[in-house]
């Protein structure tokens, strides 16, 4: 009589689970998956609205609830399925000359050739493209009062010398060709959208990651910062979108640097300047290029480098012909003027002495204050609410000082005035724009310039003040590196673009609520999606991520160059990116007070540095396969295709 070997038993049903498991896993994850995002979706499609759910009488669930219990049912059955594929990945890469587990191997080759599918070119754009049109939907439709105007929208219409040339006269061309006011702001939204699913798309095709890419553009197409200053007359979408082309731009040349890819870093980089001219940042781009192959050198400075040049020189000669100034901005010693209050001492070397004791004396009760409080957090936002009365008050001092003394100098603004005033000529809206005065100050020029060289003079002479300053600033500033707040359920504190009114209804406040006709186009369900990134970032903290990411990739690379590697594009862009972000951030916290609305424009490079820790999943694979190898005692691994 024959008795059966345990082990020999035991060994042959492993084997039988290990084969049959695949299909009977595979169904119950994805059915799942299925099945609770059928429930998800069942509010709105033909079962019932708001009260009507036909869950509602019966169980008291709402339409809402459900959506959020399906929503979060599908995302957990697709962390489940993820789950399961990875586990594949990472036990299931057997030898070649066992012929066994070929059910698995057969589910990770159809696994593996799913994810080369949905990595492929302008997958990314087909998946964003819907999410595109519904923001522009509810920005365009849902948000009543549009365009916004704000105090500093009055800057841009009426062409004040503080601002550059570059978005008020986007104003006034789009005012050529529609007379809606809303259109102001629907072109600029359109830009920014589409610059959104560019930066998105480009990421895609540099790291092949569709997790990555595709969460990196929803997180930017329904941020609510960013839409809210999208409908206001203000500048901040309009350099988001050129900061955003302008990045994606960089992460193409660092793959493929052609000539006409460096063109347009150069093109794009001047446009960004021309908005804000602290675009400038962009052009780190630069040493990034060289370090990735030295031997562009030639080729960046002809074809970036020198077009950078010329076009900086056509934007200051066209200020100089408007403006009476010879530079990409007039607008660099006045803002300053919070940290020059802080920073002047009594004995800080300068050409103005008396202005500088007046300064110093008005700015005595603000930095007393600044200093009796101990919470530091207190303390920044101390810091962040009194710099508007601190810019205000040290440039009317400097403009009584200079009266005084018979000091100030005043610009030509003949041209100025000429330009404007043809402007306002061309078409109805452009007369409507016109209801805002020419705003014109021939001594603007003086007083800027006058501010720069004293605020100069106080950063340099009082340099540890100036680092606990900034480092103060750089801390909390960081922490709005990725930020998202809900939409509200009225806009009242929103001033409506009104003809006719005073100050184009500045002094106005939006009454209507906002319009729910379009089904699912409405507050709620923008602030679903909305919502995600909050709730994950009460879990985790977004700019320790971001920061983390920065400094990895910033490390790698340094690593690599030292060692003489070839640089990784994938490393060079995302180096790039926290690269351009940190120095975005640590120029507005060394010469500004940090405000929410700087930073939210500058949200493309953070949205992709966030989800960059899921580039590691094929990186799980690899080092699956190689545990699986050393298991089997060295055996050649099947090839998987």
């Amino acid at each position: 009589m024959l008795i059966p070997n345990p082990e020999i038993s035991k060994n042959m049903i492993r084997k039988k689970i290990k084969n049959v498991a695949p299909f009977i896993i595979s169904p119950i994850v994805l059915g799942s998956a299925f099945t609770m995002g059928v429930a998800g979706i069942a509010p709105y499609v033909g079962l019932g609205m708001g009260k009507n759910f036909f869950l509602n009488p019966v169980l008291g669930v709402t339409q809402e609830t459900m959506f959020n219990l399906g929503l979060t049912g599908f995302l957990l059955s697709g962390l489940a399925l993820a789950v399961y594929v990875l586990g594949f990945m990472l036990t299931g890469y057997r030898s070649s000359h066992s012929g066994q587990n070929t059910a698995l191997i057969r589910q990770i080759n159809f696994a593996m050739h799913f994810w080369r599918a949905i990595n492929r070119d302008w997958v990314v754009v087909i998946l964003l493209i819907p999410f595109a049109i519904y923001v522009s939907v509810f920005a365009l439709y849902s948000l009543p009062g549009i365009p916004w105007m704000a105090p500093d929208s009055m800057t841009y219409i009426g062409f004040s010398p503080i601002r550059t040339l570059l978005y008020p006269l986007l104003l006034r061309v789009i005012a050529l060709f529609f007379d809606q006011p809303i259109m102001l702001v629907a072109v600029p939204l359109l830009m920014g959208l589409t610059a959104t699913v560019f930066l998105a798309e480009i990421a895609q095709r540099l790291i092949r990651n569709v997790l990555v890419s595709f969460s990196a553009g929803l997180l930017l197409l329904f941020n609510w910062p960013l839409i809210e200053h999208a409908v206001y007359l203000l500048s901040d979408y309009s350099f988001y979108a050129f900061y955003t082309v302008t990045l994606g731009i960089v992460l193409i040349a660092i793959r493929d640097p052609r000539p006409r890819w460096l063109m347009l870093i150069a093109v794009f980089g001047v446009l960004t300047m021309a908005v804000r001219p602290i675009g400038f940042v962009v052009f780190i781009a630069i040493p990034f290029l060289l370090m990735t192959d030295w031997r562009l050198w030639r080729r960046v400075t002809a074809y970036l480098i020198v077009p950078l040049i010329l076009l900086c020189l056509a934007v200051s000669s066209i200020n100089w012909v408007v403006f009476d100034y010879f530079a990409m901005s007039r607008f660099s010693g006045y803002p300053v003027g919070s940290n020059t209050a802080l920073l002047l001492k009594p004995d800080t070397p300068t050409q103005h002495p008396e202005l500088r004791d007046r300064i110093v004396e008005f700015a005595k009760p603000y930095k007393e204050e600044i200093a009796g409080i101990k919470g530091t957090h207190e303390r920044f936002r101390q810091v962040v609410n009194t710099g508007n009365p601190l810019i205000s008050g040290v440039g009317d001092i400097t403009i009584r000082y200079g009266r005084e003394k018979g000091l100030v100098t005043y610009s030509n603004t003949e041209t100025h005035k000429r330009l404007v005033s043809y402007l306002n000529s061309l078409s109805p809206l452009n007369r409507t724009l016109a209801e805002i005065p020419i705003q014109v100050s021939p001594r603007w020029a003086w007083i800027d310039e006058t501010l720069y060289k004293l605020g100069r003079q106080a950063h340099l002479n009082n340099t540890p003040d100036l680092m606990r300053l900034s480092a103060l600033k750089m801390w909390f500033s960081w922490k709005s590196v990725v930020t998202s707040y809900g939409v509200k359920s009225n806009f009242r504190v929103q001033a409506p673009f009104t003809p006719g009114a005073k100050g184009l209804g500045i002094s106005l406040s939006v009454t209507d609520p906002p319009r729910e006709d379009i089904p699912f186009v409405n507050v709620d369900t923008f602030n679903l999606i909305d919502g995600l990134i909050r709730k994950l970032g009460r879990r985790v903290s977004l700019p320790l991520i971001v920061a983390l990411v920065t400094v990895f990739t910033v490390v790698l690379m340094v690593f690599q160059l030292i060692r003489r590697q070839a640089v990784s594009p994938v490393t060079a862009g995302l180096a790039f990116l926290g690269s351009v972000t940190v120095l975005y951030h640590l120029i507005v916290s060394v010469a500004q007070f940090p405000i929410g609305r700087f930073f939210v424009v500058v949200q493309g490079g953070p949205g992709l540095l966030l989800f960059s820790p899921l580039l590691a999943m094929p990186l799980m694979y690899k080092l699956g396969a190689d545990w699986v190898k050393a298991r089997d005692n060295g055996s050649r691994p099947q090839e998987i295709d």
